[in-house]
């Protein structure tokens, strides 16, 4: 049996490197869980979260529900995971700023962290968020993957 247990609000940090994917993906899964969120869109291509959120402001999702955050990447992820209002914060992004977002967080919070490496593809999971991450990235992958955003490796 599963039990849907939302965490509150969680913030959610998206690659450079496939900014609608990975943002489209740590959203997703978040409201799925029944979370408010408060995602930092990447650096590079703010744009599109934020038009990502005029889908949500035309469709059933309520007003603040998701939240976006725009501008320089490093002082903005501290902030997240050291926010002592946020359950839980997804890192999807480069690896020199992934071992100073666990460190932040655990010093401030000690609140539930994921990571993936945007560049390497490795994954760091805390309670079940795998299952959901690996269900819904298969779903996601043909559909937003070719949004021309996406670097090649």
């Amino acid at each position: 049996m599963s039990i849907k247990e939302p965490l509150g609000v969680v913030g959610v940090v998206c690659s450079d490197s496939a900014p609608l994917l990975s943002f489209v993906t740590l959203v997703a899964a978040a409201l799925a869980t029944g979370n408010t969120v408060v995602a930092l869109a990447s650096q590079s291509s703010p744009l599109s979260a934020l038009h990502m959120c005029e889908v949500f402001s035309v469709s059933d999702v309520p007003a603040g529900v998701v939240n976006v955050l725009s501008g320089l990447e490093a002082p903005l992820v501290r902030t997240l995971a050291e926010h002592h209002d946020l359950a839980a914060v997804w890192y999807h992004g480069e690896s020199d700023l992934a071992a100073g977002f666990v460190e932040w967080a655990a010093a401030h919070s000690g609140k539930a962290t994921w990571l993936r490496d945007a560049s390497r593809d490795w994954e760091v999971d805390d309670h079940c968020s795998g299952r959901l991450f690996a269900a819904h990235g298969t779903a996601t992958k043909s559909v937003w993957l070719p949004s021309g955003q996406v670097f090649a490796n």
